[in-house]
């Protein structure tokens, strides 16, 4: 739970970050607890974008077209928290900043409706076009391929 006179924000996951992700990937294990134990979870969401896999973790990159819908869930959570998602996404706000990641803010659809700003961490490499995660949601691109 967010405790009360922290900054806290909105933060937007949609890979190993994600509540269903749990047991994906042992290296989010500890990433996930401290999001789950000091954050607290807002629902589910989306926001528009095209998501990738490039690795055994998704990447978001931008997009303006209103088909291109990536899905995820929001949490709030203090600033230190949200900073230390950045070291685990190897992310920064600053996009010259040589990481993997972009962290900013981007609309949020949730999906009682309401919309708000989230920060969302945005993948800043290349991608393979052909590694595009039909649907947008990681997680059951995930469980998919595991029950292949």
């Amino acid at each position: 739970m967010v405790a009360r006179g922290k900054e806290a924000d909105y933060v937007f996951v949609y890979g190993t970050l994600r509540p269903k992700a749990r047991r994906l990937r042992r290296e989010a294990e500890r990433a996930m607890r401290l999001l789950e134990e000091r954050g607290e979870y807002v629902g589910p969401a989306r926001i528009k974008g095209k998501l990738y896999r490039v690795s055994w973790y998704p990447g978001v990159r931008e997009s303006s077209s209103d088909s291109d819908v990536v899905v995820g869930d929001v949490f709030r959570a203090p600033d230190y928290v949200i900073a230390k998602l950045d070291a685990y996404e190897d992310a920064s706000t600053d996009p010259r900043a040589d990481t993997d990641y972009l962290r900013r803010r981007k609309r949020v659809r949730l999906a009682d409706g309401r919309r708000l700003l989230a920060w969302t961490y945005v993948y800043k490499r290349a991608v393979d076009p052909k590694s595009r995660i039909p649907g947008g949601d990681f997680v059951r691109e995930a469980q998919r391929k595991s029950a292949a």
